[in-house]
């Protein structure tokens, strides 16, 4: 259904009524809005009210005159482009008409003045109108299409770019597993090839020893597939994000309960300090896979006759910035082994960097066990960071909220 057509408005400025009047009587024949005054002050300021297609103006009237209220209306902005059309019985030579127009005004009628070309001037003023009110609509619809299609692009920029990066990490997903499926197979492989074929030459500690190589080799193809696949669900948002109240003690004791086997192996002791019913209010899944991943990394990394320590102590800024109000504590992975360097860090959580190495006892790594664990830590609210000295040792801490928060936007 179409909106109803306003009527254009002409405003009529003359000291005299009954001019206005026998004006207004004229201009009835047409579909307009007629709106008089006798000052031209008071004419002034209804153009600032209101929106005119036209302003038909005497030229002589007492306090300001035809010329000094078009001057003033070219003066001002938003009435600068109102068309005037001045009226006039006594200044109606070629020296007042020439100063009506230089005045502003874009027509000049001496009065008597024939009704018909009277009407004629101002229809074509309403078509003039008609067409700007046309032309300012047609040009709001370009400038909300344009808005819209640059909306559009920018969005579509930005899925490209979402895309492209969906693309690179996808590429140097590839890259990691390639190299880190192929470094384990490669001593499995040999090792079954050597037990298949020449069992009878190698003693018995020396198969034992190819053995636990096998294992190593298998139990590293199992973790990177274990965070390959953790990973992966994650990225297609199929973890649930389930947090409640859970003793970080337990956590801690599971912790070590599963890795002291591996510590034993390499001669490290492998310990926490938590205390009991240290509540924190998180995903018990993923901060358990965060430690798990971090101590086994430590462990990695460690010399025999090292040690591995799992810490607890208040979030040194009391706060998240993620979480306003949200009290935190601080979970670190200490070690004793051979330390990174800074440069090295800061490729440490890249997906788009590559770096992993091997451990003290060639150990096989993933490059997506940080890249994993520092998502699940930002999925519970927190914050991840290494600090480390080459030779000296290195730790991992990972902030978790002690109670109940807002979840992190955009999860």
């Amino acid at each position: 259904m179409s909106e109803p057509r306003v009527r254009p408005k002409i405003l009529a400025v003359d000291d005299k009524p009954e001019n206005l009047y026998a004006l207004e009587k004229l201009l009835s024949k047409l579909e307009i809005e007629f709106i008089k005054t006798t000052s031209g002050i008071e004419g002034l300021s209804l153009t600032l009210e209101q929106d005119f297609c036209l302003a038909i103006v005497d030229v002589q009237m007492p306090e300001m005159d035809g010329y000094e209220m078009v001057e003033l209306l070219r003066g001002n902005p938003g009435t600068a482009n109102l068309p005037v059309m001045f009226i006039s019985a006594i200044y109606s030579d070629e020296y007042h008409h020439r100063k009506g127009y230089d005045a502003g005004a874009v027509d000049f009628l001496s009065k008597p003045f024939v009704p018909e070309i009277l009407l004629s001037k101002v229809r074509v003023f309403l078509d003039l109108y008609d067409q700007r009110i046309k032309l300012e609509k047609l040009v709001d619809q370009l400038n909300a299409k344009n808005e819209a299609l640059e909306d559009e692009i920018q969005q579509r920029q930005q899925a490209e770019t979402a895309l492209q990066k969906a693309n690179n990490d996808k590429d140097k997903l590839f890259a990691i597993i390639s190299h880190d499926l192929r470094s384990p197979f490669q001593p499995l492989l040999g090792n079954v090839q050597l037990l298949l074929h020449c069992l009878d030459d190698f003693s018995k500690t020396e198969v034992l020893s190819m053995i636990n190589s096998v294992y190593n080799s298998a139990q590293a193809v199992f973790n990177l597939l274990e965070n390959l696949l953790t990973w992966s669900r994650m990225q297609q948002g199929r973890i649930e994000y389930n947090p409640r109240p859970i003793d970080l003690h337990d956590l801690a004791e599971r912790t070590v309960g599963l890795l002291v086997e591996v510590a034993q192996g390499k001669n490290i002791r492998l310990a926490h300090t938590v205390e009991p019913e240290l509540i924190i209010y998180a995903d018990e899944y993923m901060v358990d896979t965060v430690m798990r991943n971090l101590t086994s990394n430590a462990l990695k990394f460690t010399p025999t006759e090292g040690a591995v320590t799992i810490s607890v102590r208040p979030h040194q800024n009391g706060t998240s910035s993620n979480n306003g109000a949200a009290e935190l504590v601080e979970v670190m992975v200490t070690d004793t082994g051979v330390g990174i360097s800074q440069a090295d860090i800061d490729k440490l959580f890249k997906i788009d960097v590559h770096y992993t190495t091997p451990g003290t006892a060639h150990e096989t790594g993933t490059g997506l066990g940080l890249i994993m664990c520092q998502d699940l830590v930002i999925k519970n609210g927190g914050q991840i960071w290494v600090e480390s000295k080459e030779a000296k040792g290195t730790t991992v801490t990972f902030t978790v909220p002690t109670k109940e928060c807002p979840q992190p936007e955009g999860e």
